[in-house]
C-alpha cells in the first residue's frame, strides 16, 4: 500500500507546468515528489512498528512537518559540507545504492533499480535520485564531523564530574542535653 499525504498547498495540482516545491533551502529545491516519497516511506515504517497507525494519527503526530524539517536539516548539512569542500565520488554513490537496495548477496538489477525503486517508490529520475543520494552522503559526513568535533570547556567537564562524583560521608552522633547539665564551663 502506498500512502501519500496531500494537505494544503503542497498537495500538488500545479497546472503551470512547473515542478511543485515542498521547500527551498538557500536556493536549493526540495521537490514535492521527493517530500512525498520520504513521507510515504516514513509512514510505512511507522505502520510496520505500530500496527494500525493511521493517517489521522500521522497528522496528530505532526509527521508531515517532522519529515520536512528533517529534509531541510539534511539539505543544510549537505550545503555546509559543500562549503567545506567535501565531495562524494560516483563509486561511493553506487556502493551505497547497491548496499541499501540490493544488499551484499543480491546482484544489482538495473531494471528493478530504475523501474521499481527510482520511478516507482521515489517517483523521480535516476539522475535526480543519485544526486539526492550524493547529498545524503554529504549530509551524513558533515553531521559526523560536527559530532566528533564538539569541544566541551574544561570548566564544564569539571562541573559535570563533580556533580556525578561528589559524595559526602555523614555520621550522626546523638547527644542527650541533660549530660551537659552541671558540667564545668570551659574558659
Amino acid at each position: 500500500i502506498v500512502f501519500i499525504f496531500t494537505f494544503g498547498s503542497w498537495g500538488g495540482g500545479n497546472v503551470s507546468g512547473e515542478m511543485p516545491i515542498a521547500a527551498e533551502v538557500n536556493g536549493r529545491v526540495i521537490s514535492q515528489a521527493q517530500f512525498q516519497a520520504v513521507l510515504s516511506n516514513q509512514f510505512r515504517r511507522r505502520q510496520q512498528y505500530q500496527p494500525g497507525y493511521t493517517s489521522e494519527q500521522a497528522q496528530k503526530d505532526g509527521l508531515r512537518n517532522s519529515v520536512l524539517e528533517q529534509m531541510i536539516g539534511r539539505e543544510l548539512l549537505a550545503q555546509a559540507a559543500e562549503d567545506k569542500g567535501m565531495v562524494v565520488s560516483d563509486a561511493e554513490v553506487i556502493k551505497l545504492i547497491k548496499d541499501r537496495f540490493f544488499g551484499p548477496t543480491q546482484e544489482f538489477d538495473r531494471d528493478l533499480y530504475r523501474d521499481r525503486i527510482v520511478s516507482g517508490i521515489y517517483q523521480t529520475t535516476e539522475a535526480l535520485f543519485e544526486e539526492q543520494i550524493r547529498r545524503d552522503i554529504l549530509a551524513a559526513r558533515m553531521e559526523s564531523l560536527v559530532r566528533e568535533s564538539q569541544l566541551v570547556p574544561e570548566s564544564e567537564l569539571k562541573r559535570q564530574f563533580n556533580l556525578k562524583n561528589d559524595r559526602v560521608n555523614l555520621k550522626l552522633l546523638r547527644v542527650d542535653p541533660s549530660f551537659f547539665k552541671g558540667a564545668p564551663k570551659a574558659t
